[in-house]
């Protein structure tokens, strides 16, 4: 006795072992261009329309600013376009992705920053041009006296100053650049009176020693028991020691008392506008209270005298007159040891970096260096030759020297800078490196800014040199032969690469940001992750958490700041595989790495690929793997989609796989890509084209029109019925064929017969009646989806049965053509049916929305379900494995379960 059984399933995702007795009812062995839109519930998946058909241009990256697209070609220009213009405009210059890496940015306080070989530049807004991040460093810096008298700065006394540059952005980020080293101001002018005589109203001053006033000279003279004599007077008659000025009164003769004199002068403080300054960066020049007494080395609290915007050329000198009273200094420097932040805050530039993230208000820089520096240190002046003695700088790659040479006066033109003699040691050797910085500096064609380093209380000459390109990259010290070379500790060499400079290269070390300033980042701002051999990938913040994606694990970094400790280890066996691969969705952070995919958080790594690790572990032996991967996680759609090559060969993702986070299923994708973004302004997924230069948009979803590929114009030439003419030569790399749609006005059809006429002329026979005007028309190409169940022993493994049919239930949507596939176990090849369902025509208004054009009248209605009726050779087996195969554009489709009908030689029931 035969009993007739019904067998349902719901559509699941992929599991690809290929095991009918393992896998659970519902899985698919194959999933392409479908998604799963809820639990037990397949639809094709919505195509990607052209939005820009030629970039000019591959396009390495995407990152988005606003709502501007920023791409990266590999002709290394970078270029914005809004998304909803397709138009691009470019940057100026050109911008190199770090070595093995993409371009990666992030948005804060407004602005855009990403990372470059030359180091992180800024974009103020999408329509302005990028500039190096962070304010540059105040460079040289010089005070000297100044005034005939008067002035705020008291004889025998000692002041300080330094200077920053300050640059405020068009969103009102300011930011305060690295000071300058402070220099000291003496003023030695107060000198003991020998006498003071008068003779009616003039009174004649004899110094004990040469004063070196002038006439006209305003002097301070004090000390005298008889009042008249004292104060601020203008002098005359000035001889070597003495000079005469005007009492008033007739005090007694000579003065008594213990008398001084002192000429109070003001100072005039210049310094280099570095080449980098920008229009509108202001200066801000700060200095010290004075001393008591000129042998004491001022302290480090230093108060601004001076703020000005910066009106001058790049390059050149900046000089200001400080004038200003102790009484009015009240605003502290920010690098201050007790008003400010300290000495160990000072605001330098991002540093080179391969990675970019934001987390708790603060910029993280990973996988670093800082620029190229030397540090050299003179140690005498007196075996050198002017006119002949010199410093060489060689930039390493390019072969690019400057040379510097010791001479009797300053001459930036010919690169000549002053060797001081006059003076005592440690002055000559002060005042001659600090020519050496103001020549270096003000160099047009320089490869390196200078800053003297030498404090008060330091042995003088040491000077640091820095690249004022990081793209510059490395650059050596030598001397022009072994005698100047030995005036330095340690010995310069006369050739070659000994004296090379450094940047510090950590590939395991994040820098870290002042709060809310992502352009100022203190040196000591760092953590070092993990092992230094292994590089550090990508960082990826989620809500309270930054995660540091290594080559050796994955750490953590918690914490609300401003200040970060150690790394955590989270798991030191989940290595990420492409940097590309992550992705942020629902607080997770999902990538491809050692074990397949992964999804982790705080709590640790989670495998969500044990479903398709057959095929997916297969990629990671392909050594293109790290370069090609890329994702994007879409928190409208509930997907996690990964791109990744499926052969060695591939220079960009050939298959996409597509996890659906709330079923948690997989299918695949296979569009081509090689590179993807989710936009977080409109929800608009974009992805360039693998195959051409293209860049694509994914269509909603919110129409039937929305399931149809890339679109392409034609000709349209006559029509006659629904026979339409075509002319082919615009698109010659697109084929006619079924299943294609013609779109004009608002208004489409399907292509359900073609005819070659000649040339590139076609005759298409469209499946409806609708008129079409001559001219051109859209044709849209249709996406071939296709889903596989594994062979399906019903309920009873190893009992041979007679399968009748196959019907497929659609719980929305419907299709004009599609194919079931079927085989059982016993077959030799896969057998297909093509299902048509019955038609009928209707008004709009009698049909579901959506399917039939708006004031349609004759558009045909779809019915289902879709059933084969499997031929009687094909009948017998243990198994059967079902297929399904939709391409016919602007259709789609949601399956909601599949039945097959079989007999065998038991009682009676249903498999659910």
């Amino acid at each position: 006795m035969t009993t007739q059984i019904t067998s349902k399933k719901q559509a699941k995702g992929l599991n690809t072992y290929e095991n009918s007795v393992t896998a659970e009812r519902g899985d698919t062995r194959l999933a392409v261009n479908t998604v799963i839109v809820r639990k037990g519930l397949m639809s094709n998946r919505p195509g990607f329309e052209y939005y820009v058909p030629d970039t000019d241009g591959t396009i390495n990256n995407m990152l988005e600013y606003s709502d501007y697209l920023i791409d990266h070609l590999d002709d290394n220009t970078l270029g914005r376009r809004t998304q909803s213009s397709s138009t691009r405009v470019n940057y100026t210059g050109t911008y190199v992705a770090p070595t093995n890496y993409k371009i990666h940015g992030t948005t804060t306080q407004r602005n855009f920053y990403f990372c470059t070989t030359a180091g992180i530049f800024r974009l103020d807004s999408p329509t302005s041009e990028p500039i190096k991040a962070g304010t540059p460093e105040a460079l040289d810096l010089q005070a000297q006296l100044d005034g005939i008298g008067g002035g705020f700065l008291s004889g025998s006394t000692k002041v300080a100053y330094k200077m920053v540059w300050v640059r405020t952005d068009s969103n009102g980020l300011v930011t305060r650049g690295k000071p300058t080293v402070g220099v000291d101001l003496t003023n030695a002018s107060r000198l003991s009176v020998t006498s003071i005589t008068r003779a009616s109203t003039t009174a004649t001053v004899t110094t004990a020693s040469s004063h070196g006033y002038s006439n006209g000279d305003t002097v301070l003279v004090s000390g005298a028991d008889q009042s008249q004599y004292n104060g601020q007077v203008a002098i005359a008659n000035v001889g070597a020691n003495t000079f005469d000025y005007t009492v008033s009164g007739s005090p007694t003769t000579p003065a008594t008392g213990t008398i001084t004199v002192e000429k109070q002068l003001d100072a005039v403080v210049t310094f280099t506008a570095p080449f980098d300054v920008k229009s509108g960066d202001k200066y801000e020049v700060y200095r010290t209270i004075q001393t008591s007494d000129a042998s004491i080395i001022p302290g480090d609290e230093y108060y601004l005298v001076e703020q000005d915007t910066f009106t001058g050329t790049p390059g050149t000198v900046v000089s200001f007159t400080d004038s200003i009273g102790d009484e009015f200094l009240n605003t502290p420097l920010y690098t201050n040891p007790d008003s400010g932040e300290g000495a160990t805050s000072a605001n330098y530039r991002p540093p080179f970096a391969t990675d970019i993230e934001q987390f708790n208000g603060i910029t993280f820089y990973a996988n670093t260096a800082i620029d190229d520096q030397s540090t050299i240190n003179l140690i005498s002046v007196l075996s050198l030759v002017d006119n002949t003695s010199a410093i060489r700088v060689t930039r390493i790659n390019g072969g690019t020297s400057q040379n510097y040479v010791f001479d009797t006066a300053e001459n930036v033109a010919t690169r000549r800078f002053k060797r001081y003699t006059a003076g005592d040691v440690s002055a000559n050797i002060e005042s001659t490196m600090r020519s050496f910085c103001r020549v270096v500096n003000q160099d047009a064609d320089g490869l390196v800014y200078a800053e003297y380093l030498s404090g008060p209380s330091d042995d003088p000459g040491k000077v640091r040199l820095w690249v004022r390109d990081k793209a510059t990259g490395s650059f050596a010290v030598s001397a022009n032969n072994s005698t100047t070379g030995n005036n330095f500790l340690p010995s310069l060499p006369t050739t070659g690469t000994d004296y090379l400079s450094q940047n510090d290269r950590r590939q395991n070390r994040v820098y870290y940001s002042k709060p809310d300033a992502p352009d100022s980042v203190p040196l000591l701002n760092y953590v070092d992750v993990g092992s230094e051999t292994k590089p550090i990938e990508r960082i990826v913040a989620l809500r309270s958490t930054l995660f540091i994606l290594k080559q050796d694990g994955v750490y953590m970094i918690q914490g609300a700041g401003p200040t970060y400790g150690n790394a955590i280890t989270l798991d030191n066996t989940a290595i990420i595989a492409a940097p590309e691969s992550t992705a942020v969705l629902s607080n997770y952070i999902y990538m491809f790495s050692n074990q397949g995919f992964i999804r982790l958080n705080e709590n640790g790594a989670v495998i969500i690929s044990i479903d398709i690790e057959p095929d997916v572990m297969s990629k990671l032996p392909q050594g293109n793997v790290r370069s090609v991967s890329h994702a994007y996680g879409d928190e409208f759609r509930r997907q996690y989609v990964c791109w990744l090559p499926d052969d060695g060969n591939a220079t960009y993702g050939t298959i996409a796989y597509v996890y659906h986070i709330i079923p948690e299923e997989w299918t695949t994708w296979d569009k081509p890509a090689g590179a993807s973004i989710v936009s977080g302004e409109t929800r608009n997924v974009f992805i360039t084209s693998g195959r051409e230069e293209a860049l694509l948009k994914l269509r909603t979803g919110a129409a039937v029109s929305d399931y149809s590929d890339e679109q392409f114009d034609l000709t349209l030439t006559q029509q006659t019925g629904r026979v339409v003419r075509l002319d082919w030569t615009a698109n010659p790399l697109f084929q006619i064929d079924e299943g294609y749609s013609l779109h004009q006005s608002g208004r489409f059809a399907k292509i359900v017969d073609y005819q070659f006429v000649t040339g590139s002329t076609y005759d298409v026979t469209v499946d409806r009646d609708i008129t079409f005007t001559v001219g051109t028309v859209e044709a849209r190409t249709p996406i071939y989806s296709h889903f596989q169940f594994p062979a399906d022993p019903c309920g009873e493994a190893g009992i041979t049965k007679l399968f009748q049919s196959i019907t497929v239930y659609l719980d929305q949507g419907k299709v004009s053509k599609a194919t079931i596939q079927y085989a059982t176990n016993e077959m030799g090849q896969v057998g297909e049916f093509e299902v048509m369902p019955n038609t009928s025509s209707v008004g709009w208004g009698q049909s579901a929305w959506g399917i039939v054009e708006w004031g349609d009248a004759v558009s045909p209605v779809y019915s289902v379900p879709y059933t084969i009726t499997i031929p009687s050779s094909d009948m017998s087996g243990e198994s059967l494995m079902m297929g399904w195969k939709h391409s016919v554009s602007n259709e789609v489709y949601r399956i909601g379960y599949v039945s097959f009908t079989f007999e065998t030689a038991v009682e009676y029931r249903v498999v659910q």
